[in-house]
């Protein structure tokens, strides 16, 4: 099974936050099989992999939270987050290429390439909000789409390090 497969046959997670229209779909969060998924085959096959998710995705396959799809998953309010993992993607390729894939470019790759990810879907959102004709301060969609998931982010992400650099014993 290689990495492009992975991302396909996924399952999902839905949370709903309650508040607004949009909170229900605020959170997109690192999972675990998705940051593997891009750490494990390495920067490269990682991002292709990812791709290939968004572009399924895009053309409405139910792959997005909630088993949605569709372009209007992804260009929505929240869809900056998962445009924002190809970003952490394309970032951790880089560092990793530049850093020769040594374990401090790895940890500094997913740090940067995570930040990324929440930079971009915040502003994203906080765009997407404005358009829709509300007004919401960066502080709180911060509060409501990031911090909940900084430290179960951090966490996968450490799990995630971990696990490749036991898996690549054996391959």
């Amino acid at each position: 099974e290689n990495c492009i497969q992975r991302s396909v046959r996924r399952t999902h997670c839905h949370l709903r936050l309650g508040g607004g229209p949009h909170w229900g779909h605020c959170v997109y969060t690192a999972d675990l099989r998705r940051v593997f998924g891009l750490v494990y085959p390495g920067g490269q096959q990682g991002s292709v992999a990812f791709f290939v998710y968004l572009s399924l995705g895009t053309v409405g396959a139910p792959v997005f939270s909630g088993f949605r799809g569709g372009i209007g998953a992804l260009t929505g309010v929240t869809g900056g987050y998962l445009v924002g993992f190809l970003f952490s993607g394309l970032i951790y390729w880089l560092i990793t290429y530049l850093g020769g894939n040594a374990k401090k470019a790895q940890v500094l790759a997913m740090i940067l390439g995570l930040s990324a990810c929440y930079l971009f879907g915040t502003l994203w959102f906080y765009f997407g909000y404005l358009q829709s004709g509300s007004a919401m301060g960066v502080e709180l969609i911060l509060l409501k789409c990031v911090m909940p998931y900084i430290l179960p982010d951090a966490l996968k992400l450490t799990l995630a390090f971990l696990l490749t650099q036991r898996l690549k014993r054996f391959v």
